[in-house]
């Protein structure tokens, strides 16, 4: 958008020249929430945690009649907190994201950050999926052998609002991609073509993970060193 391709509407307010128009740029944002769930470590807890042998991830469906998971679920690092004791964390990492969410620029100046506005857990099944995640993190924590480490839940509480405390408490995964997303030139929000180059431009290709039309179900980085190489083979390929 800083050179002049985008949305005109959102280019034109910052005084830019408009070079080419693609209502898609900044569009379709999405990441991967992440919600942290807490409770009181037992006293064996932390022991075992020293020892290297309390490492867990699972891979879960927030609804068994999916084809595939839609949740990281990690357990944290126990921590001692002063006056409370030691607690341990789960966090629960929703990998998909039905709304999507907006990229716009903050001025013309390159060195001011971008505004994002990513709208993650808006969606009545997004925030239904991480809460029915945090329930099964509640239930895994009261069952063996993890209940032998984990004590009672300290954050959210059991009667708290567990939709207010997702939404209010929830961070990012650090898996932003999607606001150049590839297409077809009959879509109207889409930037790049199936060879990465953009729209109604010569010479101008996008290889990092803006050009993903919808997330991972993964962390993102071999997915995006993937789009980098073939990238460069495009752009080879053009060349000769």
């Amino acid at each position: 958008m800083l050179s002049g391709i985008g949305p005109p509407a959102e280019i034109e307010r910052h005084g830019i020249p408009v070079v080419h128009a693609l209502e898609g740029v900044g569009e379709n944002y999405q990441d991967h929430p992440v919600v942290t769930m807490t409770l009181k470590a037992k006293p064996n807890g932390l022991e075992s945690h020293a020892r290297g042998r309390s490492t867990l991830k699972l891979y879960f469906k927030s609804d068994p009649a999916r084809e595939y998971i839609d949740f990281h679920i990690i357990l944290r690092d126990i921590t001692t907190v002063s006056g409370i004791g030691d607690m341990i964390g789960f966090s629960c990492h929703l990998l998909e994201q039905t709304n999507r969410g907006r990229l716009t620029l903050q001025s013309s100046d390159p060195t001011d950050l971008p505004i994002i506005d990513p709208r993650m857990l808006e969606h009545p099944k997004d925030i239904q999926a991480m809460v029915s995640a945090m329930k099964f993190v509640q239930q895994l924590a009261a069952t063996e052998p993890m209940d032998s480490f984990c004590g009672e839940l300290f954050s959210p509480s059991p009667d708290e609002d567990w939709t207010k405390f997702a939404r209010s408490t929830y961070t990012s995964y650090f898996h932003g991609v999607g606001t150049c997303k590839m297409g077809p030139a009959s879509d109207p929000m889409a930037v790049v073509d199936q060879h990465l180059r953009v729209h109604g431009m010569e010479n101008l290709w996008i290889g990092d993970a803006s050009i993903m039309p919808t997330v991972a179900h993964a962390n993102t980085n071999l997915t995006s060193m993937m789009i980098g190489e073939r990238a460069a083979d495009f752009i080879k390929e053009y060349s000769y």
